[in-house]
């Protein structure tokens, strides 16, 4: 369904990079692509994200550089889930990005608060446009409207979604 080297999930494509590097510089190289460090909208795609790269450390698209104590996604969605290990997040020395602990060393997929110039490897994640690719169910009359990691069907002005049809 995405592009070579990106992986379907839940209407999402994910792009693992094995290299390691900063936090910005990270950050930068999905934007070339497209695409921003994750966000984690559930324990799932956490546990999805972090398989990605065998339980070893990498970057989440989550930090709160603008505003200590804020935690914002680097792609602007709402920061509706976290899974902060025990005493996480504590600031120590400024730290103000954040990284996942992964599954190895005794760590069952919690995050951790990190120094933003450590060097880490990332996953990119970028929205798969289920009407672009026509991989949509819409009513034949209707037309899909692409939305972050989901679609919508719209019926022409006059008709609603009924169902299956516009009527």
């Amino acid at each position: 369904i995405c592009q070579d080297d990106w992986t379907y999930f839940k209407g999402y494509c994910y792009r693992k990079v094995s290299s390691c590097d900063s936090w910005s510089s990270s950050q930068g190289t999905c934007a070339t692509l497209g695409a921003s460090l994750p966000s984690i909208h559930s324990q799932e795609e956490n546990v999805y994200v972090q398989s990605l790269h065998g339980g070893e450390h990498s970057w989440l698209g989550l930090s709160d550089i603008k505003t200590e104590g804020t935690f914002l996604w680097s792609d602007g969605t709402s920061f509706d889930f976290h899974y902060w290990a025990k005493q996480q997040p504590n600031n120590f020395q400024n730290e103000d990005c954040v990284h996942t602990l992964g599954f190895l060393q005794g760590y069952k997929y919690e995050w951790n608060d990190v120094n933003c110039t450590d060097c880490h490897r990332f996953t990119c994640k970028k929205d798969y446009n289920e009407c672009k690719d026509f991989s949509y169910d819409c009513p034949v009359n209707a037309t899909c409207v692409n939305s972050d990691g989901s679609y919508s069907c719209r019926c022409p002005v006059g008709y609603r979604l009924d169902g299956k049809n516009c009527s």
